[in-house]
C-alpha cells in the first residue's frame, strides 16, 4: 500500500491536529495580549497553554514524519516518547492549575503537605521511566510491529515495557492526575464561582472521554483536541478579564483589585494594603496640564512596579491614588516597603529631566483586622484622603476615626437604596454678626438620627455623596426642612435674617437647578433674601459655565452665594473671579491652625483683606474660645460661627435658643457664655 495515500482516518487526525493548533495558538495570543497579572495561577496557566501547544505541534510533526518516513526509526520512537511525556506533564499541570484555583497549597494540612510532593512527583517518575525505557530497548523493531495506513505506530504485545502494559500505565498516570484535580476541586468547590465549577466538570468529562477513547483506540489521536478545548474554556470562563492589567501602566484595574481583595477576605488570608495618596496632584495637573500629568502618573506607576515586582498594584480611578496589596506580609515586610517608598519620595520623582517634590500621605491597612469588604477599604481610603489632619503622615488604619468609616459605609448603602433621608435629621447652628453683636444667621447641618452628635460633615461624606450621585437629593431634603421652618416660624422676631443651606458644586450642574429652587421657595412662600447657599467645594479648580450660569441666576433672584470650606482643597482665587460670591467661609481647620501659627495667621489676615477688597464678606468657622473671637474680630471677620456660640441644635432647641437670645438682647445684649 502506498503510504502517501491519505485515508479518511489520516484526514481526520490531520484535522484534529490543525484545529488543536489553532485553538492553542489563539489562547496563547489572547493570554499574552491581555497582559495577565504574574500570579502563580496565571503563570501555571501560561505553562499549561505552552505545553498543550507543544503537544499539538509535536503530534502534527509526528504525523508528517510517519507519512514521509514509513520505516520505524529512532526519531519516530523519540517523537512518540516526547508526545506521551507531554500527556503526563499536561495532566500534572491540570492538577496544579486546580490547586491554584482553590488555593490548595494555602489550605493543605502539615501532615498532608509532607506527602504532597510524593503524591505529585512519584507517579511522574514512574511514567517517565515507562515511556523512555523503550528508547534504550536494544531492538526497536520489537517495540512497534508496523505502521498502518492511518500513519500511526501499532503497539506490539512482544515488548512488555513499551507494549500494551506500558501504554496502559501511561494513561493510568495521566488519569490519576486529572482525577486528583477533580476530587480536590469538588472538595473545595465553595472556593470557586458556580459557573467556574460547572465548567471545570465539563472539561473533566471531555478529557475523560478523550483519554478513554484513545486508550481503546491508540491510533485515534483525540487528546490534543480535548486539551486545546480545555484551554479555550479556561481562557474564556475561568481566566476572566477581571485579572487584567492596564496595558499602559501594567497595574491592576479597579475591578481586578476588588476581586483579589474579596478573594483574600473570603479565604481569610493574611494581607496588608498600603494606600498611597499624592497630596499635590491638583497643583501639578494645573502646571503640567491633564495630558502631561497622566503621562507623569504612568512614570510613577512604572517606578512602583520596578520597586514591587510581584506585588499587585492598583492605580485608582481617583488621580494620585494607589493601592499596594501585600499577601502574607509581616510587619517587617511592611516596614521594608515603607522605607523603599520613603527613600524614593526623598529622592524625588524624575520626569523628562525634571525632579518633583511630592507630599504623600500613606496608610497601612491590615486586611484581617481593619476591613470586612472592599467597600470598607474604599470608604476608609476616602476618609483618609479627605481629612486634612492626616496630610503628609504615615498612619495605621486603626488610628483613623473608625466611627466615621462605618458611617460612610452605611451612608453609601442608604444612598444607593434611596433611604438616606431615614438616617439623617437637620440641625441648626447660629452665626454671630460682629457688627451687630448678635445672632443674625444660622446654618442648616445634617446629622444622624441615632447619634445627633455625629455630624454629616462635607469633608467626610462628600466623597460618598458624589460617588453615588445622590448628593442633590440629600440637599433637597435639607432645603425643604429649612423652607418649612421659615414658613412656620417668624424668625425675624428672633433677629434671624438668613438661613444657610449647603449645596455641592456638583448640584450646581443641574440644568434646571434655578427652576427647582424658585418653585420650592414659591411653594413655601419664602423670600429668596432669607436664604444663603453655601457652595461646597468639589474637584473643580475652574467651575464649568453651567455652574456659573446657575449661581448667577440664583444671585440675581436674591439668594446669597457663600463659598464654604475656603482655605482648603481646591478653593482658589479663580473661583472668586467667576462665581457671584457674597461671602466666603474660612474653614474651621484654617481658623484653628491660624490661632497657634503666626504664618497661617498672616495668611488668614491676607484672605480677609483680599475678600473685602473684592466686596466679599467673611465668616470664620470653628470659633471655640473667647480669645479666638476677639482675634478674629480684630482682623476684620464679619461673621463668626462655632461652639463658642452654640453647637448645632435640633429644630426645637434652636427655636428655644433664639427665643432666649432675643430676650438677652432686650435686657442688655447677647453673650455667648
Amino acid at each position: 500500500m502506498n503510504t502517501l495515500e491519505i485515508s479518511y482516518d489520516a484526514v481526520l487526525r490531520l484535522s484534529f491536529d490543525v484545529l488543536s493548533l489553532l485553538f492553542s495558538v489563539s489562547v496563547l495570543v489572547y493570554t499574552v495580549r491581555i497582559r495577565t497579572l504574574a500570579t502563580f495561577r496565571n503563570r501555571i496557566f501560561l505553562v499549561y497553554v505552552l505545553t498543550v501547544l507543544t503537544m499539538c505541534f509535536l503530534d502534527l510533526v509526528q504525523f508528517i514524519f510517519l507519512r514521509l518516513l514509513p520505516r520505524v526509526t529512532m526519531l519516530h520512537l523519540v517523537l512518540d516518547c516526547l508526545y506521551y511525556s507531554l500527556v503526563v506533564f499536561i495532566s500534572v499541570e491540570f492538577l496544579i492549575y486546580v490547586f491554584a484555583l482553590v488555593d490548595y497549597f494555602q489550605m493543605v494540612k502539615d501532615e498532608n503537605k509532607n506527602m504532597l510532593p510524593f503524591r505529585i512527583f512519584f507517579p511522574i517518575a514512574v511514567g517517565m521511566f515507562v515511556i523512555w525505557a523503550s528508547v534504550f530497548y536494544p531492538d526497536t523493531s520489537k517495540v512497534f510491529e508496523y505502521i498502518d495506513s492511518f500513519g500511526a505506530l501499532k503497539l506490539s504485545f512482544i515488548a512488555p515495557v513499551k507494549g500494551l502494559l506500558g501504554y496502559i500505565v501511561e494513561f493510568a498516570i495521566a488519569y490519576y492526575y486529572i482525577m486528583f484535580g477533580v476530587i480536590t476541586m469538588v472538595q473545595h468547590k465553595y472556593r470557586l464561582e458556580k459557573h467556574a465549577f460547572v465548567l471545570m466538570i465539563i472539561v473533566f468529562l471531555s478529557l475523560n472521554a478523550a483519554i478513554i477513547t484513545q486508550l481503546l483506540n491508540p491510533n485515534f489521536r483525540i487528546e490534543p483536541l480535548a486539551f486545546s478545548f480545555s484551554l479555550v474554556m479556561f481562557s474564556l470562563f475561568v481566566q476572566k478579564p477581571e485579572y487584567l492589567r492596564s496595558s499602559k501602566t501594567e497595574v491592576l484595574n479597579s475591578k481586578a483589585f476588588d476581586v483579589m481583595v474579596s478573594d483574600y477576605l473570603l479565604h481569610e488570608y493574611s494581607f496588608k494594603v498600603i494606600l498611597l495618596y499624592m497630596e499635590d496632584f491638583v497643583f501639578f495637573t494645573d502646571i503640567l496640564g491633564q495630558g502631561e500629568f497622566n503621562e507623569f502618573e504612568v512614570s510613577i506607576v512604572r517606578k512602583l512596579r520596578t520597586m514591587f515586582r510581584d506585588t499587585p498594584i492598583l492605580r485608582d480611578n481617583s488621580p494620585g491614588f494607589y493601592y499596594l496589596l501585600l499577601k502574607n506580609a509581616s510587619d517587617a515586610d511592611v516596614e521594608e516597603a515603607l522605607d523603599a517608598i520613603n527613600e524614593q519620595i526623598e529622592d524625588r520623582w524624575g520626569y523628562r529631566g525634571l525632579k518633583f517634590d511630592f507630599t504623600f500621605r500613606i496608610c497601612v491597612v491590615d486586611g484581617e483586622k481593619d476591613i470586612k469588604s472592599t467597600t470598607d477599604l474604599r470608604t476608609l481610603a476616602n476618609v483618609f484622603t479627605r481629612q486634612n489632619k492626616y496630610k503628609g503622615q504615615i498612619i495605621r488604619a486603626d488610628e483613623l476615626d473608625y466611627a466615621t468609616v462605618q458611617r460612610c459605609s452605611s451612608a453609601e448603602n442608604a444612598l444607593l437604596n434611596e433611604t438616606f433621608e431615614n438616617l439623617v435629621d437637620v440641625m441648626y447652628q447660629p452665626i454671630f454678626s460682629v457688627s451687630e453683636k448678635r445672632i443674625t444667621r444660622a446654618e442648616s447641618i445634617m446629622c444622624f438620627k441615632d447619634d445627633p452628635s455625629f455630624i454629616v460633615t462635607t469633608d467626610t461624606f462628600l466623597p460618598v455623596f458624589e460617588k453615588t450621585g445622590r448628593f442633590f437629593n440629600i440637599n433637597a431634603y435639607a432645603f425643604n426642612s429649612v423652607c418649612r421652618i421659615l414658613a412656620q416660624e417668624n424668625f425675624f422676631s428672633y433677629g434671624i435674617e438668613k438661613m444657610g443651606i449647603n449645596i455641592s458644586i456638583i448640584d450646581s450642574t443641574q440644568q434646571d437647578l434655578f427652576e427647582q429652587i424658585k418653585n420650592r421657595l414659591e411653594y413655601y412662600n419664602v423670600s429668596p433674601s432669607l436664604i444663603h447657599f453655601e457652595i461646597i467645594q468639589s474637584s473643580y479648580t475652574n467651575p464649568p459655565d453651567i455652574i456659573v450660569k446657575n449661581l448667577q441666576k440664583l444671585s440675581g433672584y436674591g439668594v446669597e452665594i457663600v463659598l464654604d470650606n475656603f482655605g482648603l482643597g481646591n478653593s482658589n482665587v479663580s473661583q472668586f473671579l467667576r462665581l457671584p460670591l457674597g461671602m466666603i467661609k474660612i474653614d474651621a481647620e484654617v481658623v484653628g491652625n491660624a490661632w497657634g501659627n503666626a504664618k497661617i495667621g498672616i495668611a488668614l489676615k491676607s484672605m480677609v483683606r483680599m475678600a473685602h477688597e473684592l466686596g466679599i464678606q467673611v465668616i470664620a468657622n470653628g470659633v471655640q474660645t473667647v480669645e479666638q473671637r476677639i482675634w478674629l474680630e480684630g482682623i476684620g471677620c464679619d461673621y463668626l460661627q462655632g461652639n463658642l456660640f452654640s453647637k448645632p441644635l435640633p429644630e426645637a432647641e434652636f427655636i428655644k435658643y433664639m427665643e432666649n437670645a432675643a430676650k438677652n438682647l432686650a435686657v442688655g445684649g447677647f453673650s455667648p457664655e
